[in-house]
Order: structure tokens, then sequence, then C-alpha cells
């Protein structure tokens, strides 16, 4: 393979930049771009820490889609054990308080209104 030269390799190093910059702002658009989830329904609404929880709604996303979608009770990660659109299973976690389910998908977050009471 023969070198390139020096204007050469700075077309080349500039095309990649350029390709970059293009995949990052599709990125962004596609984060800006997603609706915020909304939760319809959460069960059961109280239990210890270690439950698993419900939650029922629209918006969540699926695995494969490429946005990351969490989910927090009183500010504290869930762990997700299952995850398509209009579902999703978590557990409440070990240290949780009683607290409002959130669905962030993205930079969007679904609004509070379903309260989860943790019991001893």
């Amino acid at each position: 393979m023969a070198a390139l030269t020096f204007d050469q390799t700075k077309i080349a190093i500039a095309d990649a930049a350029d390709a970059i910059v293009t995949v990052l702002q599709n990125l962004s658009t596609k984060l800006r771009a997603t609706d915020s989830p909304v939760v319809t329904s959460i069960s059961p609404t109280s239990g210890p820490t270690g439950t698993g929880v419900s939650i029922v709604g629209t918006g969540f996303g699926t695995d494969g889609d490429g946005v990351f979608t969490s989910v927090t009770i009183g500010g504290a990660l869930m762990s997700v054990t299952f995850h398509e659109d209009t579902s999703i299973a978590a557990i409440v976690p070990d240290g949780a308080v009683t607290g409002d389910i959130i669905v962030t998908r993205g930079p969007n977050a679904s609004q509070p209104g379903f309260t989860f009471t943790v019991t001893a």
C-alpha cells in the first residue's frame, strides 16, 4: 500500500471526524425525539425490599432499541428483570424507602404519581 501524503492524511482524518459527528448527531436526535414514558399502574403497591413490582404503561422502549431505560423508587435504582414497551418487572432494592416509581428512558422520565410503600 502506498504511503499517504500529509494532505491525504488530513482529508482522511477530517472525513472520519465528520462521520463521528454525524453518528453523534443522529443519536442525540433519537434521544430527544423519544417520548416520555407514562406509568399507568404498578402492582403491588407495597412490600418489603426484594419485592417484584410489575409496572405497566407506554413508551418504555425495548431492550434492543439502543436507548437506555431505568427504573427508580424514591431515587434508588431498581433491578429490571423484564422490559418491553408496555411493561417492566423490577425488584425493590435493599435500602429503598417509600417513594414514587419513576421510569426513565434516555433523557425523559415519567411523572410521579405511583407510590410504592416499602414495608418492614
